[in-house]
């Protein structure tokens, strides 16, 4: 992974655009939706040889999430709010692509990530639902 990804990243909700989209195409209920729209939280990236850990810290708001792979290496994800999926990290120009497959749902989605001097931006697709968040480096 990029030296440039490496740290700790806090979302900056009031940046969010594209959530309501997002969220419905996810299927998830209007009030999670508003929920995650204002959730803040510090995801933190580290390295080990090849492997690489993304850890998120919801602040107690939901629990913790913690990942461990090698760029290329598909894993079993489990959002915080029980979404589930296969999960497949690369690097693409510089930037962080994961891809995410729910079988049992059909629904692919991918979010790209790009650094930035101090922020880190993350761009999520899911058919035609865009979701763009911004992070700060802390």
């Amino acid at each position: 992974m990029d030296s440039s990804f490496i740290g700790s990243w806090k979302l900056d909700p009031s940046k969010n655009v594209g959530m309501e989209a997002f969220g419905k195409a996810m299927g998830l209920p209007p009030d999670q939706v508003e929920n995650y729209n204002k959730l803040s939280y510090v995801v933190t990236m580290t390295q080990d040889g090849e492997k690489f850990t993304v850890s998120v810290d919801f602040a107690g708001a939901m629990p913790n999430r913690s990942y461990t792979m090698k760029l290329g290496e598909t894993i079993d994800y489990n959002s915080a709010a029980g979404v589930t999926a296969k999960l497949t990290v690369t690097m693409d120009n510089g930037k962080v692509l994961e891809t995410y497959e729910n079988e049992e749902k059909k629904t692919k989605w991918t979010v790209q990530r790009s650094v930035a001097g101090n922020e880190m931006t993350a761009v999520t697709k899911l058919g035609d639902a865009t979701l763009t968040q911004v992070l700060i480096k802390v």
